[in-house]
């Protein structure tokens, strides 16, 4: 059933800092607490900056780059700032600090207690974005129905990227030991991941649901599975290309797919995380031990889950009942590895 948020429903915002699960991420993580948010978990810090969210003003030629976290976002918005910037000069020239300076991170206030001490700004996240020059390309990771209410009248281009849920509860994982300080262990975050409770934007089953079935302009929507990306990047590069009326020479072609190799990506500066100061520098481990943080992109792989959940047929069979329940209600099959769809 196609999904279009009204504008009338109130927002249901709870604590849940005593919620079992949720007071342990508390224990383990630098939030001091939690809320949901019409279902969605998110940092206190998000509670005063939602309605601002929802107020924001939406342009037709602005362009949503929309995820889950750990979906393989940020690959796809090195291809889109490729396709909508131009492809001159060397990779490493026009690819600085993608998620700071290129891409507005609409919601970043809410999901960092300390954004603008750290970020040395008296402009929350959603200010920041609305002074970004048009058109702009604005990343979010919130749910399609917390998006701003405009989009559902403006229409503005969406491209929604989406990951098998098993691959995006490890890289989570460690997304959440390097920028959150999480010290709780991977038995842990996987319950709490299952349960749809893991820091922000959980549970990633309604989330997908929401944009899957999203009441909106068929021509103004692209959906992108990471894993075709992966299996075939040219193909994605030239859908994209499509989606977004972007004309390629053979030249430049070859320059983005050149740029987009992991290997090359990985070690570009614009894939480096948005850590604050001292997380970037060390994390403690649930053992006292320092450790030096995971970069912001690690491997960038298909299957990788099975080094860690290979022979778990408990926790398996609890992924397998989510991803059944995205599959029905959505037609959507996940591909689990390279070779392999559930």
């Amino acid at each position: 059933m196609a999904t279009s948020p009204d504008a009338t429903i109130p927002l249901d915002i709870r604590e849940v800092s005593e919620d079992p699960l949720v007071s342990k991420l508390v224990a383990t993580t630098r939030n001091t607490g939690y809320i949901t948010i019409n279902g969605f978990i998110f940092p206190n810090v998000m509670g005063p900056l939602i309605h601002k969210i929802l107020d924001f003003e939406v342009f037709e030629d602005d362009l949503w780059v929309c995820s889950f976290p750990k979906s393989g976002a940020t690959l796809t918005q090195e291809m889109v700032w490729c396709l909508e910037r131009g492809c001159g000069g060397k990779p490493s020239e026009k690819t600085q600090n993608i998620n700071q300076q290129r891409f507005a991170f609409l919601e970043f206030t809410g999901i960092v207690p300390n954004y603008m001490e750290y970020q040395m700004t008296t402009q929350d996240s959603v200010d920041r974005a609305a002074a970004v020059p048009r058109p702009r390309i604005i990343k979010t990771h919130l749910p399609f129905s917390l998006l701003p209410r405009q989009i559902h009248r403006v229409h503005p281009k969406i491209i929604h990227t989406s990951r098998n849920l098993r691959d995006v509860c490890i890289s989570f994982f460690h997304h959440a030991e390097t920028l959150e300080g999480y010290i709780g262990g991977l038995d842990l975050w996987t319950e709490v991941f299952l349960s749809g409770l893991s820091i922000y934007y959980s549970p990633i089953t309604r989330y997908l649901q929401g944009f899957l079935n999203a009441d909106y302009p068929p021509d103004r929507i692209i959906y992108v599975r990471f894993e075709d990306i992966k299996m075939d990047l040219r193909g994605g590069l030239q859908r994209m290309a499509e989606f977004l009326g972007a004309r390629l020479t053979p030249q430049e072609e070859k320059m983005i797919l050149d740029h987009l190799n992991f290997k090359t990506f990985q070690r570009s500066n614009s894939s480096r995380g948005i850590v604050p100061g001292q997380q970037q520098q060390q994390q403690a481990t649930r053992n006292g031990r320092m450790r030096s943080p995971a970069p912001f992109i690690r491997k960038g792989v298909v299957g990788e889950w099975k080094e860690y959940f290979e022979g778990e047929k408990d926790i398996l069979g609890r992924f397998e009942k989510l991803e059944d329940e995205v599959w029905e209600s959505t037609g959507v099959r996940f591909v689990v590895e390279i070779g392999g769809v559930k």
